[in-house]
């Protein structure tokens, strides 16, 4: 065509290359570092303005709107970075020339976990989380690529097993000491409680005796105080 001009094949599409992303460890808690890395394998030539990798919290919500006509169900999501780091910047990159970035992000101490709603419509809400790279091409389409992993819950309780709790009130006669088999703060425990006579007579000395079991309700803040005026702990 007279005044024509022809334009490579990478004008009217994407780029031929290969964008991967592979993240160290499916699940983390709050607070965990994110390690990924980044592969880019070019099969032609083509020039990048922009390229970087992020770290995306993906939330998805279900949009009802109702009208005279009838309930319309949409599906909403919207995609929060919290963290990026450049990988290239108006540079050329060339055919079967590989490019390897190692990135590490930390989760904030409060995030969300990975959660899945009820399915409404064919449309699962939900929060997700996911390292995201992009390279904004020039005279092509932009290269994206995304790898979601899991964000778990912290615990709400240790789950440690419970610790044998003991703690022992002296008395210049005697000596009662209260042994619960474990110490959970804000529990409820049978323990028993025995008395050591150290006065020389009656029961041979420092001999014990089991004097009553009852069951003592916990308290405090990695310590608790029983019924009679016992306050136990946790030993070491």
């Amino acid at each position: 065509m007279a005044g024509g001009f022809d334009m490579p094949f990478s004008d009217f599409g994407r780029p031929k290359a290969d964008l991967n992303i592979r993240v160290s460890g499916n699940t983390l808690l709050p607070g965990d570092a994110v390690e990924a890395r980044v592969e880019l394998m070019p099969r032609e030539d083509f020039h990048v303005r922009l390229g970087k990798v992020e770290l995306v919290r993906v939330e998805t919500c279900v949009q009802i709107t109702r009208s005279q006509y009838g309930t319309h169900y949409s599906k909403k999501t919207h995609a929060v970075s919290l963290a990026e780091e450049t990988l290239m910047e108006n540079q050329t990159v060339r055919r079967m020339g590989g490019h390897r970035r190692d990135v590490r992000f930390r989760l904030p101490t409060d995030a969300l976990p990975t959660m899945n709603g009820a399915v409404v419509q064919k449309i699962e809400p939900g929060i997700g989380w996911e390292v995201r790279a992009s390279l904004d091409v020039s005279r092509a389409r932009d290269l994206s690529e995304s790898q979601a992993f899991v964000v778990d819950r912290i615990p709400a309780f240790d789950d440690s097993p419970p610790q044998p709790v003991v703690e022992e009130a002296a008395h210049r006669q005697c000596a009662l000491t209260l042994n619960l088999s474990r110490g959970e703060v804000g529990g409820q425990d049978r323990g028993k409680s025995e008395g050591r006579d150290d006065r020389g007579r009656g029961r041979r000395r420092g001999q014990s005796r089991t004097c009553q079991e009852r069951e003592v309700r916990q308290r405090g803040a990695g310590s608790c105080r029983g019924q009679g005026g016992f306050r136990a702990r946790r030993d070491a």
